[in-house]
């Protein structure tokens, strides 16, 4: 009977916590769940670091529009509608860091563009044997993504439109060009750390998927 006990303890301490060994999340992710990585490569003279991003559970939801903001705040709010209780076990999930947007280029100025916005699921539903619960709302999906390693470029400040993502894109893919190094170029990927109430020592990273 012990045993069974003990047993049962073990396995409710794997689930709670997915989380590897090797990993410890950064300052910037405050204590929530975060996407583990390993720093492939840091240039400090500019501020760009490569990373591998192991196999990731998400909830995802795609959003067409030709605007920028509209498309996350209706991602964000189908996704917190989703951890919040619409799933198929009528409970809260916690909530992680970041929230990631793919943007996935269009063919012309005035195209809808695809958005994919995205939560990290926690670390205990990182464990293939204890899936996320099933969202209520067929707009939102989980999906597992591959491996990928990504270049990262980090910069503070309140982002509250596309403009504010212009520059830091350009900067991160005219350094790729520049060093030679092949990305995927149908998209990119913004990431935002921090709830909008936080005034300072805000993150926000822009990806590229490397090829």
């Amino acid at each position: 009977m012990m045993k069974s006990v003990s047993v049962l303890l073990l396995s409710l301490v794997v689930l709670s916590s997915a989380q590897p060994d090797w990993w410890t999340p950064p300052d910037f992710c405050h204590g929530l769940d975060c996407p583990p990585y390993h720093v492939t490569m840091q240039d400090n003279s500019s501020g760009i670091e490569y990373r591998d991003y192991i196999p990731a559970v998400l909830a995802r939801t795609k959003i067409y529009d030709i605007s920028y903001e509209d498309a996350v705040h209706q991602g964000f709010d189908l996704l917190f509608d989703y951890i919040s209780g619409n799933n198929d076990q009528n409970i809260s999930i916690e909530m992680t860091t970041p929230v990631d947007t793919q943007i996935v280029f269009s063919q012309g100025p005035f195209c809808q563009t695809l958005f994919i916005v995205s939560f990290f699921c926690p670390y205990k539903y990182q464990d293939p044997s204890n899936p996320p619960p099933k969202p209520g709302n067929p707009a939102v999906y989980i999906e597992t993504v591959p491996e990928q390693r990504r270049a990262v470029y980090e910069f503070s400040g309140y982002v509250t439109s596309w403009a504010g993502w212009i520059q830091p894109s350009t900067y991160l893919f005219d350094y790729l060009d520049a060093e030679n190094q092949s990305y995927n170029p149908k998209y990119e990927m913004t990431n935002e750390y921090d709830s909008p109430f936080r005034p300072i020592k805000r993150t926000n990273e822009v990806w590229a998927t490397l090829e």
